[in-house]
């Protein structure tokens, strides 16, 4: 399977003190990868460093996109934590859907009609068509978060990054978002940080496990075996088809 970016040995943090240590992992065209781990562990740090956001204090991450950095932009989707926005400021909900397919050669901001039929199709996904002509400062937390998944997505990246998506949403758009990510899967990469291991460990296909010291697991059921030789202290319970994982404290660094 095509390799679209590799970690190699990368270490980071902030003010010369170390947040993340010793990441090696790849990602591939059909991966779909949780990044869990406590509060301050390092989940965020590590998806800035992968997306080119933060500076690493060493190591490096190779990516295996097209060699103009322009069009690999249009490559990757990217929906942050916390998305800052002027609810001030008067932008429809399908103005910034649509912003998601701008490029440097676009700059005057002119759409096809086939790019914005694909808008509208990005919004029924969401279930945001009736509030497509709404101004953003007028949405809910909930559903500024489907805009901005909405952005991300629109030009069909080949590897999409989610920074807790399900924060702000409410649990039945959650559920619904997770099913969509699956089958957006079949055609993208998708690395998704996460606290809740428990409503994505269905979904997801590998897991990176992040307290500082980065593992990556490949697979999202780990064995007693994998957890001494990562020392990685997961559990892993299953109810039925669903696992449900839970992370407990790393003893070592």
């Amino acid at each position: 399977m095509t390799k679209l970016l590799e970690v190699n040995d990368v270490s980071a943090g902030y003010h010369r003190e170390p947040v993340i240590e010793k990441a090696c992992f790849s990602v591939s065209q059909d991966d779909f990868i949780g990044i869990i781990g406590p509060n301050g562990g390092g989940k965020t740090t590590l998806l800035k460093v992968m997306l080119g956001l933060h500076k690493p204090f060493s190591g490096m991450v190779k990516w295996f996109l097209e060699d103009n950095p322009q069009s690999a932009r249009q490559k990757i989707g990217y929906l942050p934590q916390i998305n800052f926005f002027d609810i001030r400021f008067p932008i429809s909900v399908f103005d910034v859907v649509r912003s998601g397919l701008a490029s440097p050669d676009n700059l005057r901001g002119r759409f096809s009609r086939k790019q914005n039929h694909h808008v509208e199709e990005v919004l029924r996904l969401l279930g945001m068509s009736r509030l497509k002509n709404k101004s953003m400062g007028m949405l809910s937390g909930g559903e500024k978060q489907r805009v901005f998944l909405g952005r991300a997505i629109v030009s069909n990246p080949d590897i999409l990054f989610l920074d807790e998506p399900g924060t702000y949403v409410d649990h039945e758009f959650e559920s619904e978002m997770y099913d969509m990510l699956k089958n957006l899967n079949q055609h993208m990469a998708i690395v998704l940080v996460s606290h809740d291991l428990g409503m994505i460990s269905s979904y997801i296909k590998s897991i990176i496990c992040v307290n500082r010291v980065v593992h990556y697991h490949a697979s999202n059921i780990i064995s007693n075996e994998q957890l001494t030789t990562y020392n990685c202290p997961i559990q892993l319970i299953t109810h039925g088809d669903v696992p449900h994982t839970v992370l407990n404290k790393h003893t070592q660094r």
